[in-house]
């Protein structure tokens, strides 16, 4: 059970004591605003604040609820290990440690630097109050690591990092002088620039510099240790005897020191011999491990004779690193390459992975043996092999020149021997291998030939791996396939047919038009199908992810996100919730198609189709014996059923608004449910009647709950950007948790119910511990909301999985703060079109892709419009066709000068999703619609608010009565209650409500008369109304789905309708229906446009599939289909192989063809 939270301990210790919270503030010398945060939940004190708030209370931190600890991120640390000599210089580093705020540590690879600092932390860990280790082995950029200091040393509080470097240096240095930090800076010459002064940056990564110079002259409690084998300028010009910035530049190690590593190795000598050796390889820890292997093993562990055999005097590790490596095998250099490639600790089996030649696989271990008596490679104690740092930078340094001669002297051994970048490798380790081999070999290479002689050495090496040297085809291809979008070079000038791609990472990479016909694809990622992700489950064992996707499509993954498996189809709209059978072998899913499904996993067959909620499925649960079945909607019911014969046993209300979230304990004793309303009930089974607590507390909507592994606490997500932690039996809540900025929209708890993950619209998850409810990590990995969270439920992997709408699934290994996998989907569904009333464009709302401006005459893409995390869901032109306006997801209305598609300025109000825009007859107002159930009248003039007309529900259409002016100007809204509102815009009041659907409007249009107003609905109704006459509407019946969108002609002689069940109904005016077509769209209708009346009846409809269908309304002909190209489009993959069926599919999907292209599409 959750112990008491801190906010209630502390008021209770207050007011015990008699104590305002002014009085409190200045006994600890904050003030009352602070004290006033704690106590409602909204934070928790800083170290320092609350070493006070124990002494002035006399209250332990455990007895205040909470534990106080330094909070650290020790990271890439290494481990403990065997320490020798360096008494001394550990001895200066602790009092400069309490005396100073910048200090470095230089010296020559492996003389001990990282050891040494890795020693300290360990001795003043107690006596800070964060602590962050940073390896910059791998070169990441400043605003990478940057945003993540900054959420560590706010404790995670900072909502959004400001988005200058600057502006973040600036942030990071106050933090640093609030609170005692210890930020180590490893590995700090990898940003230096070789072969230029010492010092010098490399290009883009002389901001580092700005770092140094600020951390080291501005005031600040913290301290900072460098490690760097050169001497930083800043740090050179900072430090001094008084000053607190000091350099410490590491010597060789004494003799005692020495002669232990070498008694450690088995070698031994006389005194003189010793000192002898460690004079020539200057006390260099790592010079002296590789050379005592040499000496045991060539010398019989004699000094004596080593030194008369070796007479060179040691310079640099590099030197000894040359040495040793002349005497290995080739085997052993193969070997010793790949670990440098995977840069973390591998496995045997994954080592024999890379390994081509089958002699290399059967020699493996006796190589590894070899390498580790060499004392080339450290062995983990799970089995694991790698590289010490300095090995690994010079291994990578030698791959890379090898590469570089290999194209120069067209030999390409190295190329087909080794993968420069792994397509299958974790996230992070994936950018830093582009970063320390792919970047460099791609500089080297092109300042070496040039483009025009590179392109040629390439296409002839394709033309020679033809006849590849390796029975299964070597990495040569892949390689230069990554090399050649790296460089973002034409791949249509490449022939890559009848090539092995191995190891390939093609995600978001263009690849039209290239010929991959009878090659062969080995461990090589292409971009999926993947749409918005809205739900995820892991199979109860971890061996599969299940995740369901706006689409309508439930993909099934393996466990690590790296292969689709399997692909449920049935639903024909979102699929909000998933849930497992505790056995694994059953799925459930719910949609906004308003049914469950039931299906077997292993035919993937459909078991059952449960119906009867009349609005979208949101949310369900499970019970733990699998045979009830619960699930929550928007018609604002909870509904149980009987998961094995379907029926339905019983309906919940009293709800009083839609139903978000449902949650069942493990043990099944208790359900929660919360809506639109911000309630959340909690009832207790098998009882049902009433809800045994009825929660207040969240300010909007519940869109999400969890139950903890002991089913007595409860947590909450909610729209007021807040998480809310609950007692179960006694519905107390026991705390808030505040950081998101923006609604959270789905949250998690650890297997073990120790941690609290929370998703959010701010594009952030959020890790939470659920005792003391303090924030411990920002996840930060996507570029729009993420809907879903789901733990791994093996407590031993920290694995947490979250997917959202930028079409992205991302394994986060949380401890680390890393993204392990990140699958990137591919959607270019239109959610809107519009057309220029007075000109020739066409303005499409791509999911993913943007805004494109078409000129319909000519079929010709003009433009494409982006804004940075936009995603436009509605358009409108004004009636001069000088702007567009568009709503997104972002809650923002952009406003575009047109023709030149310029962002030139965006109204901001809306708190939730921007689903209808509207301009007023005389373009004077903009009108738009949102989830937050407002229409907002906007002044085009002065770009404000004049009016908020509070509708009550998620408004999904408007629609001003053509020739209104001035003083007489009607909007009508349509929404999720059914009902239209007619409102006078000049006072901001509804003027009448019409009637006559029975499920959401969707839809609505005006005759350009303004006589006649059309609405379509989820009810499949399409209804004219004569607006000035009487309120019963003419009923058109011919849909058999949801009608999604509307249109009249120009001329006001037809009336356009489409929908979910993909029909193009058209209307003469009198309602009689005309013609129906089929659409030839996929899914669904999501958009309709008239062109200008001059057009003739020139209609548009687009489609989930991407496509534009420009048709001769009247005769019902297609005239032409405009089309954003693919990422794929036109890409050969006849006969290929390598690929699944589905993989396959999703390539098809994504534009590639099976033989030569053919045009089929009208023009």
């Amino acid at each position: 059970m959750l112990r008491i939270t801190f906010h209630q301990q502390l008021r209770r210790e207050r007011q015990r004591r008699g104590w305002s919270q002014e009085d409190l503030a200045a006994l600890i010398g904050s003030d009352k605003k602070t004290v006033q945060r704690w106590e409602t939940g909204d934070g928790l004190p800083r170290p320092a604040l609350l070493r006070k708030l124990c002494e002035v209370l006399e209250k332990s931190p455990e007895e205040l609820g909470l534990i106080e600890q330094p909070r650290t991120q020790w990271g890439a640390k290494p481990a403990p290990v065997h320490f020798f000599g360096r008494t001394q210089e550990l001895q200066t580093l602790r009092q400069w440690f309490a005396e100073c705020r910048l200090i470095a540590v230089c010296g020559l690879g492996g003389i001990g630097k990282t050891t040494l600092v890795a020693r300290l932390v360990e001795q003043v860990e107690a006596e800070i109050e964060y602590g962050y280790w940073c390896s910059l082995r791998s070169a990441p950029p400043l605003s990478q690591v940057l945003k993540d200091w900054l959420l560590f040393f706010s404790n995670q509080q900072l909502s959004a990092p400001p988005s200058s470097v600057e502006e973040q240096l600036s942030l990071l240095m106050e933090l640093l002088r609030q609170s005692r930090c210890l930020l180590v800076l490893d590995n700090f010459d990898a940003l230096l620039q070789s072969g230029q002064r010492a010092g010098a940056y490399r290009p883009e990564y002389e901001v580092y510099g700005r770092l140094l110079e600020r951390l080291g002259s501005e005031a600040h409690q913290s301290v900072i240790l460098v490690t760097s084998r050169e001497k930083l300028r800043e740090v050179e010009r900072l430090k001094g005897q008084s000053s607190p910035v000091r350099s410490l530049t590491l010597q060789g190690l004494s003799g005692e020191a020495g002669r232990a590593i070498l008694e450690e190795k088995g070698v031994s000598g006389s005194a003189e011999e010793v000192a002898s050796l460690l004079r020539r390889y200057g006390g260099n820890p790592l010079a002296l491990r590789l050379v005592a292997e040499t000496i045991r093993e060539l010398f019989a562990g004699q000094i004596a004779a080593f030194l008369a055999e070796n007479q060179a005097a040691f310079g640099d590790i590099r030197e000894v690193l040359e040495e040793q490596l002349r005497r290995l095998a080739p085997r052993e250099h193969e070997v010793l390459s790949w670990l440098a490639i995977e840069q973390e600790a591998v496995t045997l089996e994954e080592l024999r992975a890379d390994l081509l030649r089958p002699e290399a696989q059967r020699e493996l271990i006796e190589t590894l043996d070899s390498l580790r008596r060499r004392s080339l490679i450290e062995v983990h104690e799970q089995g694991q092999f790698t590289l010490q740092p300095v090995i690994m930078e010079y291994i990578q340094d030698e791959l890379v020149r090898r590469a570089c001669q290999d194209c120069l002297q067209e030999t390409f051994l190295t190329w087909e021997q080794f993968a420069f970048v792994k397509a299958q490798a974790r996230t992070y380790v994936r950018e830093s291998q582009v970063r320390m081999l792919l970047a460099p070999l791609a500089e080297m290479v092109c300042s070496e030939l040039g483009q025009t002689a590179l392109k040629e050495r390439l296409q002839r090496a394709l033309e020679r791996e033809r006849q590849a040297r390796y029975p299964h085809g070597g990495y040569l291809a892949g390689n230069v396939l990554q090399l050649l979008i790296y460089l973002q070079w034409d791949l249509r000038e490449f022939d890559f047919s009848r090539l092995t791609i191995r190891q390939a990472y093609l995600q978001r990479a263009r690849l039209q038009e290239v010929n991959f016909a009878f090659a062969r694809f080995v461990a090589t990622v292409f971009q999926s199908t993947l749409t918005n992700v809205l739900a995820s489950a892991f199979r109860p064992d971890g061996q599969r992810l299940a995740v369901g996707t706006a689409s309508g499509e439930i993909r099934l993954y393996d466990g690590d996100c790296e292969h689709l498996l399997q692909q449920l189809e049935g639903h024909t709209d979102g699929v909000w919730a998933l849930a497992f059978t505790h056995d694994g072998r059953r799925l459930v899913s719910g949609s906004d198609d308003r049914t469950l499904r039931l299906w077997d996993l292993e035919s993937g067959r459909c078991l059952s189709v449960l119906e009867g909620h009349t609005n979208r499925v949101r949310a369900l649960a499970l019970s733990p014996d699998d045979r009830l079945l619960v699930s929550g909607s928007d018609d604002q019911t909870l509904r149980l059923w009987d998961l094995d014969t379907g029926q339905c046993l019983r309906t919940l209300e009293g709800h009083q608004g839609r139903i978000w979230a449902v949650a069942l304990s493990a043990d099944g004793q208790w359900l929660a449910s919360g809506d639109g309303a911000g309630t959340l009930r909690i009832w207790q089974l098998p009882g049902w009647e009433q809800p045994l607590h009825m929660l207040q507390g969240h300010r909007d909507q519940v869109r999400s709950l969890a139950f903890g592994a002991a089913g007595t606490l409860l947590a909450s997500g909610s729209d007021d950007g807040t998480v809310r932690l609950w007692e179960v039996t006694s519905g107390a809540e026991r705390a808030i948790l505040r950081g998101h900025a923006n609604r959270v929209w789905t949250v998690a708890f650890s297997p073990d119910g120790q941690w609290l993950a929370s998703g959010s619209e701010d594009t952030t998850v959020r890790l939470w511990r659920t005792q003391t409810g303090e924030q411990v990590a920002t996840l930060a990995g996507h570029t729009h909301g993420v809907r879903t969270v789901s733990f791994h439920p093996a407590s031993r992997r920290p694995w947490l999985v979250s997917g959202g709408d930028d079409q992205t699934i991302c394994l986060w290994d949380w401890a680390k703060r890393h993204v392990l996998t990140r699958l990137h989907g591919y959607t270019r569904r239109i959610r809107s079109l519009a057309f220029d009333p007075v000109g020739r464009w066409l303005a499409a709302a791509y999911e993913g892709e943007g805004i494109a401006i078409w000129d319909w005459s000519s079929g010709h893409l003009s433009r494409l419009l982006h804004k940075s995390r936009h995603e436009p869901l509605s358009l409108a032109f004004s009636p001069d066709g000088q702007w567009l306006a568009s709503g997104g997801q972002d809650e923002v209305i952009w406003l575009w000068s047109m023709p030149d598609g310029q962002a030139q300025r965006q109204f901001v109000g809306h708190r939730d999703w921007v689903h209808s825009l509207a301009f007023s007859p005389d373009g004077h107002w903009l009108a738009s619609g949102s989830e937050d159930e407002i229409v907002r009248l906007w002044d085009l003039a002065s770009g404000q608010m004049v009016h908020e007309l509070r509708a009550g529900c998620w408004i999904r259409a408007l629609a001003f009565r053509p020739g209104d002016e001035g003083g007489r100007c009607l909007l009508v809204s349509g929404g999720d209650d059914t009902l239209l509102r007619l409102w006078d815009v000049n006072s901001g009041s509804c003027v009448r409500t019409l009637t006559g659907h029975s499920r959401p409007v969707r839809a609505l249009a005006f005759s350009p008369d303004g006589r006649l107003l059309a609405s379509g609905a989820e009810d499949s109704q399409v209804l004219l109304w004569e607006i000035e006459g009487e309120a019963r509407p003419q009923r058109l019946q011919g849909h058999r789905g949801r009608v999604r969108c509307l249109a009249f002609s120009g001329d006001g002689q037809w009336l356009a309708s489409s929908g979910d069940d993909l029909r193009l109904c058209l209307w003469q005016r009198n309602g009689r229906l005309h013609h129906v077509l089929r659409s030839g769209h996929e899914y669904m209708v999501r958009a309709l446009g008239f062109a200008p009346a001059k057009a003739g009846s020139l209609l548009a409809s687009g489609g989930n599939e991407g496509e534009i269908r420009l048709w001769e309304a009247a005769t019902g002909r297609l005239e032409r289909i405009l089309s954003l190209p693919r990422p794929y489009e036109g890409m050969n993959i006849e006969g290929v192989q390598g690929l699944s069926a589905l993989e396959k599919q999703a390539l098809l999907a994504l534009g590639a063809v099976e033989g030569a292209r053919s045009e089929t599409t009208p023009s």
